[in-house]
């Protein structure tokens, strides 16, 4: 509205415009406070969700070093683990080097037992011949006999070690 316009105005709608005006800034005032409370209330909100995300920040960099400290964890217990491990195929190994070295010796005790065997075959011939003479025998004949039994002794210990080879 003009100045002009103004002054044409009576005084009765000046003080309508007036009244009017008024009401309109009572209007935008109690919208402007109610904006404020608004944005007070939306600062508020956004501090407490600050907050909530502070706290969830501090949450999240204790559960990340819980599980570095579970990585450090599980490559120590690798390291164990593989170091158990390369013991175990070791201990294998040994094992199967001393199963060899039991064969082996188990052979050469089989070995010495026949060789005892026929030593004490022979003992008992020659025991035996002993015994003979004093029967009577005839010298010759038992010495035939213990010929042929020492013959027999040698042919088996040969075989045996044949069998063995």
């Amino acid at each position: 509205m003009t100045e002009k316009e103004l002054h044409r105005l009576s005084r009765q709608d000046l003080l309508q415009l007036l009244l009017a005006q008024s009401k309109e800034v009572s209007r935008q005032r109690a919208a402007i406070e109610e904006l404020k409370n608004n944005a007070e209330q939306d600062r508020e909100l956004i501090e407490r969700l600050k907050g909530k995300l502070d706290e969830k920040d501090a949450s999240l960099e204790t559960l990340k070093h819980r599980l570095d400290e579970k990585d450090e964890t599980i490559a120590h217990l690798k390291r164990r683990l593989d170091a158990k491990d390369e013991t175990m195929n070791k201990l294998k190994a040994d094992a199967e080097n001393m199963s060899g070295t039991v064969e082996f010796l188990r052979a050469r005790l089989d070995e010495k037992d026949a060789a005892l065997d026929a030593v004490r075959a022979r003992l008992d011939l020659l025991t035996g011949a002993s015994t003979s003479v004093r029967s009577g025998k005839n010298a010759d004949e038992r010495l035939q006999e213990i010929k042929a039994k020492m013959n027999q002794a040698d042919s088996a210990e040969a075989a045996q070690r044949k069998e063995e080879a």
